[in-house]
């Protein structure tokens, strides 16, 4: 039998979104069968699997069976966008991390490591 996977969750270190989204409440995901979905992340991890509560879906005259769901998981493979608040993204510390990549894919020493 392998290790337990880690539960999912946007603190966990390993999970590149958590390193420079601040505290999301409310985010929208768009699904590659063009479904939006509308809920508070609790959870997300490296394959972009996410953990939604408080679902609604934005065309929910097209999906009215989702009207009664309230919790959801979402796998990865399925979503086109997430689309987060403005205010949700720590955007200094992305653009200060993709410099960095940028540098360390050119070969360039990173001053500071």
């Amino acid at each position: 039998m392998g290790a337990a996977r880690p539960p999912l969750n946007e603190r966990n270190p390993s999970s590149g979104f958590c390193r420079w989204h601040k505290e999301v409440s409310l985010i929208t995901v768009e699904l590659k069968n063009d479904l939006s979905i509308r809920g508070t992340l609790k959870s997300v991890d490296q394959y972009l699997n996410l953990k939604l509560d408080n679902v609604t879906t934005l065309n929910e005259a097209d999906y009215p069976h989702l009207s009664a769901v309230k919790n959801l998981f979402i796998r990865g493979s399925v979503v086109r966008y997430v689309h987060l608040p403005s205010n949700a993204v720590d955007t200094a510390l992305l653009e200060d991390a993709s410099r960095r990549e940028a540098l360390a894919q050119s070969g360039k020493a990173i001053k500071g490591q």
